[in-house]
Formats: C-alpha cells, sequence, structure tokens
C-alpha cells in the first residue's frame, strides 16, 4: 500500500508491476483464473484489524485468522491482490503470479541463479548428496517455471498494462503446470540423472533422493 501510495505520486508513471504468487487462491478447488476474487469482507479492514491485534494473540489465533488459507504467506499475498484492486485509483496495474521460482531456461545462460532458496535449496541439497529425502507426493506436478520465464512475464504484462485505455488490474499467471507439468518423479529422476553425469566437486556424498509420503 506505500508502494502503491508512492505510484500514485508519480506524474509520469504508466504502470504499476506487482509481482504475487499463484498460490494467493490457494483456499480454492479447480482451476484458477487469472482474477482477483472476491472477498466476503473488505481486504481493507481485514488488514487495519490484523496490524491492531496483540503479536501474541495473532500466533495463538493464526488458523482461525487466514480463514481457510494452509499459512499466512498465501494469506497475506491475497490481501494484498484485493487491497490494490481496491485502492489502485487512476494507476494501471500489472500483476504476476509466478509459482516455484527456479534457475534460468536460457538467459543469460542455461541454469543461472542468484540463489539457494526454495526449490534451489532442495535441488543443491539432492544434487550435492546433503539431502536424500524429500517429503511429498511423487505424483503431484511440481510447478516450477524458470526465472528468465517470470522475468519477461513481467515485462510483457506491465507493457501490455501501460496501454490499456482505462486504469485496471491485469492479471498474468507464469506457472507450468496447466499446460506443461512436471511431476516430482519426473524431477527427482532429472536431478539424479544430471548429478551421475556432472558430479558437484564437493559433493558431501554420493547424490541419491527419493521423495515419500507417511509409510
Amino acid at each position: 500500500m506505500r508502494v502503491l501510495k508512492l505510484a500514485k505520486e508519480c506524474q509520469k508513471l504508466e504502470c504499476l508491476c506487482h509481482v504475487s504468487t499463484a498460490y494467493t487462491n490457494s483456499n480454492r478447488r479447480g482451476f484458477i483464473e487469472e482474477k482477483i476474487y472476491n472477498l466476503d469482507r473488505d481486504p481493507e479492514e481485514i488488514i487495519n484489524e490484523v496490524l491492531q491485534m496483540n503479536p501474541q494473540y495473532i500466533s495463538d489465533n493464526e488458523q482461525t485468522l487466514i480463514s481457510g488459507y494452509p499459512n499466512t504467506y498465501t494469506w497475506t499475498k491475497s490481501m494484498a491482490e484485493r487491497a490494490l484492486l481496491k485502492t489502485h485509483g487512476h494507476v494501471r496495474v500489472a500483476l504476476v503470479r509466478p509459482s516455484i521460482v527456479i534457475s534460468s531456461a536460457e538467459e543469460p545462460t542455461q541454469g543461472w541463479t542468484d540463489t539457494l532458496a526454495a526449490a534451489g535449496g532442495i535441488f543443491f541439497g539432492v544434487s550435492s548428496g546433503l539431502m536424500h529425502v524429500v517429503y511429498a507426493d511423487p505424483s503431484k506436478a511440481l510447478d516450477i517455471v524458470p526465472v528468465d520465464y517470470v522475468s519477461n512475464t513481467v515485462l510483457c504484462t506491465t507493457a501490455y498494462t501501460a496501454r490499456m485505455e482505462t486504469p485496471q488490474v491485469v492479471v498474468c499467471h507464469s506457472s507450468s503446470s496447466h499446460q506443461n507439468p512436471c511431476t516430482i518423479a519426473a524431477m527427482r529422476e532429472a536431478l539424479n540423472s544430471y548429478s551421475k553425469k556432472f558430479p558437484y566437486y564437493r559433493s558431501f556424498s554420493h547424490p541419491w533422493g527419493f521423495a515419500t509420503g507417511n509409510s
């Protein structure tokens, strides 16, 4: 909201791009459209209520407060989207929802990354022999998308939104599971195969890994 306030003061601003997440509607089931779904309550009202709460109260009542969302990350992303939709005013907003961002496919070079966070950390852990077991269902799709695909989506969506005749919020997904899904089992095979062919020179142990559930 502070960034939006600044954007409204920029006299020559053509568009504001907000990078959200593909999991902002993870409280819903079925096909998720490129739109912002309505809430039963005003998003600003909800945000203001939480800001006035005692931190301990928030911690003790987290599951009730996020009402149907799996965690605070997806819930706060959802609130941000809905607050932008309500208050964007005369500002054109491009809203991009990437899924799990991984290293690049092509630009600036194949496999480029600047972080070992999230999926990158798991991939490194398995390929270096530091991690062997991942808690996951092998049959599920791992919705990964290369970082250069996300960057290009941000640029294209921003340029497209800037040319809209009327100020509005344009939503665009940057993900893979709908048209080109990759299962966790397939990713495991790719990681194991690559690690054997191109072993990490500082491996902790022989690289191998598999996904498993509770059993």
